[in-house]
């Protein structure tokens, strides 16, 4: 029992972290829209100088920190699920692949967030929170299986 409610814990963790991810998706996809707003925004004076176009608020600098702040966040939940399925091994829950992927896209999107490619990186966060959720379905099918062999397989027969 006191395995289960660890894995338990390490569940509530992971719907945690897939809330925040959903969360940051959501302000990079924000920031990719000012971004494309910036875009079209610069206009050109005859010297080929950079106008900002003043309605919008928003600096370049500024948009590079938002960049360098979104990355930092989502360098922070990549960590956080590693740290978690380490936790979750040691627990005997296998990682599951979709972990990997997850791990994985996080790592891309956070690469695309310091290379200012914003929607792709949207995408990717996408991905790795699709990856998440497949991660965690199997992993409440890994307890499930776990507390039925510690319950006997009684009700699996019939």
């Amino acid at each position: 029992q006191g395995q289960g409610n660890g894995a338990q814990q390490q569940l509530n963790k992971l719907g945690d972290l897939m809330r925040r991810q959903q969360e940051l998706m959501n302000e990079t996809f924000k920031l990719d829209q000012k971004l494309q707003e910036q875009t079209d925004d610069f206009s050109y004076d005859g010297e080929g100088e950079e106008q900002t176009n003043p309605q919008n608020g928003q600096s370049r600098q500024e948009t590079e920190q938002a960049l360098k702040d979104l990355q930092q966040q989502q360098r922070d939940l990549q960590n956080e699920l590693n740290a978690l399925t380490d936790q979750l091994k040691q627990q005997g829950l296998e990682s599951s692949k979709e972990m990997d992927q997850a791990q994985n896209f996080m790592g891309r999107a956070g690469r695309s967030l310091g290379n200012g490619e914003s929607g792709q990186a949207t995408d990717q966060q996408a991905e790795a929170l699709e990856a998440l959720r497949r991660g965690a379905r199997s992993m409440m099918q890994q307890m499930q299986q776990a507390q039925g062999q510690g319950e006997g397989q009684g009700q699996q027969n019939g």
